[in-house]
């Protein structure tokens, strides 16, 4: 059996033919939405017998594709047969068959499950035949260009790779958007009017935090502070325990975290004020008062009189009388 291949170039060539067996490849100037586009290439073939006479008749066709023209990697393998309920009709010697309407088989193990998957990972791509009790055909058949408009490389003009995937890819250049065109989640990221919202739909402020829990601030030490510092600039200082901000001109402290001395010393107490929580040595009599730790010493109280304590220093001596 002898089988003679036509794979579709250009439609104007085919068109005649392919309508005289009753199959059209149309293409046109309209745009249609890609998930429409039938994912099946037209194929034309023609069968004889072994003294060159046309063949007329259904007959089971195995097609398979592969990655080399000869030996190389089965990628896909489809099936047209009477039991598939799908053989091939044969008139005179001719037939067309839609690849990848076929139904798939795993024998020989393809590659991909998918006639879509073959052309959207391979770059080359070769067909094929076998009719049911008979050799396989040889040589094979490379698909060209009808193949891959399955998986376009180009989409008004513009290739694949300047196009940002969905999950798992990363931007380049500059993301311009229009006006107000940002927003992530119901409330999480909000663009509106030249103001970013955080946690709110309606921000007020050129920055504008929502929520009741607290909002992170950069924290660092005095080395680590910025090279080139702007006005208005707000960091926590670590190594001072403060909260500072830049005037334009220097680096300007707002809230001083102050280390509690340890001291020892006298009768001891705690008091409270205004929320605030003092520790208190008091003497009733002669005795030592010492701060072991550099700090502030809120509350020295001594009876009788005496010279006092120190204040803000390592050790404070009360005297009596």
């Amino acid at each position: 059996m002898t089988i003679t291949v036509l794979l579709p170039r250009v439609a104007r060539l085919l068109g005649t033919a392919l309508l005289a067996v009753g199959a059209v490849l149309a293409l046109s100037d309209t745009a249609f939405p890609v998930d429409t586009t039938p994912l099946m290439i037209n194929f034309q073939g023609r069968l004889t017998d072994a003294s060159g006479n046309p063949i007329t008749g259904n007959r089971d066709i195995y097609f398979r594709y592969y990655d080399a023209s000869t030996a190389g990697t089965l990628l896909y393998a489809e099936t047209y047969t009477a039991a598939g309920t799908n053989p091939v009709t044969v008139t005179q010697g001719n037939y067309v068959v839609a690849l990848g309407g076929g139904s798939y088989t795993a024998a020989g193990g393809p590659l991909y499950t998918t006639f879509k998957a073959v052309f959207q990972n391979q770059t080359v791509v070769w067909l094929e035949l076998q009719v049911v009790g008979e050799a396989v055909m040889a040589p094979r058949v490379r698909i060209l260009g009808a193949g891959y408009a399955i998986n376009a490389d180009l989409f008004d003009g513009l290739e694949g790779s300047q196009f940002v995937l969905k999950t798992g890819d990363t931007l380049t250049g500059a993301l311009t958007l229009p006006a107000n065109g940002l927003t992530a989640g119901t409330d999480q990221l909000v663009l509106s009017g030249g103001k970013v919202g955080v946690g709110t739909t309606a921000p007020v402020a050129t920055l504008d935090v929502g929520g009741t829990g607290a909002m992170k601030i950069p924290v660092g030490t005095t080395a680590q502070r910025p090279a080139s510092p702007a006005a208005g600039m707000l960091r926590y200082n670590s190594g001072t325990g403060s909260l500072e901000f830049f005037d334009g001109t220097s680096w300007m402290v707002t809230v001083v975290k102050t280390p509690p001395p340890v001291a020892s010393g006298g009768t001891e107490s705690t008091i409270s004020d205004g929320g605030v929580s003092y520790k208190v040595h008091r003497f009733n009599a002669g005795g030592t008062f010492t701060v072991t730790t550099a700090g502030y010493v809120e509350v020295l109280v001594v009876a009788g009189g005496g010279s006092g304590g120190n204040h803000n220093t390592t050790n404070g001596n009360g005297g009596g009388g």
